[in-house]
């Protein structure tokens, strides 16, 4: 069983890293395989989230099958595998994220200009606009970790950790983000009663979702406890 797999309802294949070996030591007894979501057995229930929709899901499987040549690497390889496909997916994940930080903020400071905070224009509030400014420096610390990713991955081929920190900065950026819009909203924005305004009804959606965005490719403990063991060199914590 496995829960939040991210569109699992649509997928044809999925990831599995299962006990290859269970007598071998830590880390040297996992095995990675490509399993067919179509396959007797397997299971897959929505889970509907507090958007209204439903992205992620409840796997089940029951005496599914796998067939070995669907091994990917070395039996009781899979933790490299594993560890290899994380990095890639966070390592190139930076770009795309830096750029759909960057379009919800400036939306968000067109969107200041407009709505009013004690009958001014939020934007001219100096707490907004210090705000705003703290979130221009994570974007464009974000953008630029962007860059030294690509630049690990040229010279070395393998991604390295700052993956870890672009993911980790993206969701909590885009978590403040969201919860400033809901607060230039006011009122307004505690409610699900939008009556036609699409913007609000944009920005209160993307403030829910702004959860999920600290639990997928790697919840933000994770990330914190791999920043702090392969960045900052600390122990790792046993």
């Amino acid at each position: 069983q496995k829960v939040w797999s991210s569109f699992a309802h649509i997928a044809d294949f999925c990831i599995l890293v299962g006990l290859g070996l269970p007598e071998a030591p830590r880390y040297r007894n996992l095995t990675y395989v490509i399993a067919d979501m179509h396959a007797p057995g397997v299971e897959v229930r929505p889970l509907r989230q507090m958007t209204g929709t439903a992205e992620f899901n409840e796997m089940f499987f029951t005496d599914v099958r796998v067939p070995r040549e669907n091994i990917l690497g070395d039996l009781n390889d899979g933790w490299r595998v594993a560890m290899t496909t994380l990095m890639n997916e966070r390592g190139t994940l930076g770009f795309a994220l830096s750029v759909q930080a960057r379009i919800a903020l400036d939306e968000l400071i067109k969107k200041a200009k407009t709505l009013k905070r004690n009958g001014k224009p939020a934007i001219e509030d100096p707490v907004i606009r210090q705000r705003i400014g703290q979130l221009h420096v994570e974007i464009e610390a974000l953008r630029l970790t962007g860059y030294r990713a690509l630049s690990t991955v040229i010279k070395t081929g393998t991604p390295g950790p700052e993956g870890s920190l672009g993911k980790l900065l993206w969701s909590e950026s885009m978590k403040r983000l969201t919860d400033l819009a809901m607060e230039l909203y006011g009122p307004a924005g505690l409610t699900t009663e939008w009556k036609g305004d699409e913007d609000l009804k944009r920005w209160a959606f993307a403030a829910l979702r702004s959860r999920g965005n600290t639990i997928e490719a790697g919840t933000s403990e994770i990330l914190r406890n791999i920043i702090a063991e392969r960045v900052l060199g600390l122990p790792r914590h046993r």
